[in-house]
């Protein structure tokens, strides 16, 4: 392996010398895509396993092993210098959206031992995929889909960390199950909205068909077409309320926010986009914002917001500072 990619390894475990840092610097100094290639690195390693030990160590053997690869014919021509060339296969072997890992839905002993994929949509990023069965998922920015893969032949489950849209592949003989930390939802052919964020409260939204929601204390309710729930913070489910455009608004590219404080409106934008903002403005307003875009750029939303709550801001290399 290169030293670069043994300094980017250690860099993203925080377990570097002085002189690993120097050489760190010196590499990013030498071209500008460096800087947006070690960003994207660092968000796949942050978003794949968190604070999971073993996740990571996954990936950084991934790192290893794909670094080990053999190098293309020198008959070839090959566009990237050297040190890009490095980053290049770092990127391609962190951002293999498949990660195969032999868990099991369920902690009981008995329980047979299934190989899962995972799925991952970075922060700025929204990726469509197929499942087993055919059901059509819509992956939003920052969020986790584990699937096995090959169903069950009495159903079908999977797990979610974030947000998806789901359009399900009718099957009743097979009920499909989906798991969050906070809540499950039980469904046999229908499309839906499932939202498991941590810094967001869990809602479950139907546009077709009939779902099942089922809290962790085995509470449960069934949802029709334009009707949704939300996990309260006692961990019971709420009342059913009427589905709103919000809901539903970014599997067509709109941004939509109603009556949200500025808290959730940076997440949601630094989520969207995949860019950090650091606000180094004193009293910011806490009036609530209510705006909708459709398919916005970064600067269209930012001086919307900036309108209405009093502030530049700088668009810098992946990061928005507002002041």
């Amino acid at each position: 392996m290169s030293d670069i990619s043994e300094v980017v390894v250690k860099y993203l475990k925080s377990d570097m010398t002085l002189e690993e840092q120097h050489k760190l610097s010196l590499w990013l100094d030498q071209h500008h895509k460096n800087h947006e290639i070690l960003r994207n690195i660092e968000n796949y390693w942050k978003y794949y396993g968190g604070d999971n030990v073993s996740a990571k160590k996954e990936v950084e053997d991934r790192i290893f092993e794909r670094l080990q690869l053999k190098e293309p014919p020198k008959t070839r021509t090959v566009l990237l210098n050297p040190w890009l060339k490095v980053a290049a296969m770092l990127v391609v072997a962190l951002a293999a959206i498949f990660s195969i890992y032999k868990l099991s839905f369920t902690d009981t002993p008995e329980a047979v031992q299934t190989v899962l994929l995972e799925k991952v949509a970075l922060p700025g990023q929204k990726i469509t995929t197929v499942l087993p069965d055919g059901t059509k998922v819509k992956l939003n920015s920052g969020s986790k889909l584990i699937v096995p893969e090959k169903f069950d032949s009495d159903k079908r489950e999977i797990k979610l960390t974030g947000e998806a849209f789901f359009d399900v592949t009718r099957d009743p003989s097979r009920p499909f199950i989906i798991h969050t930390e906070k809540l499950d939802v039980e469904v046999l052919g229908t499309s839906f909205n499932v939202r498991a964020f941590s810094a967001f409260e869990s809602l479950v939204a139907v546009k077709t068909g009939r779902v099942k929601v089922k809290s962790q204390g085995n509470e449960s309710v069934e949802l029709v077409p334009d009707q949704m729930v939300s996990m309260m913070e006692d961990g019971h489910i709420s009342e059913v309320m009427a589905v709103n455009d919000q809901v539903f608004g970014w599997v067509d590219k709109e941004l939509i926010f109603r009556n949200n404080q500025i808290s959730e409106v940076i997440h949601t934008i630094e989520n969207w986009y995949g860019v950090t903002i650091d606000i180094n403005k004193n009293n910011l307003s806490d009036k609530p914002y209510t705006a909708r875009f459709v398919d916005p750029a970064l600067p269209e939303v930012m001086t919307s917001l900036s309108e209405l709550y009093e502030f530049k801001y700088l668009i810098d290399d992946g990061k928005v500072i507002i002041r």
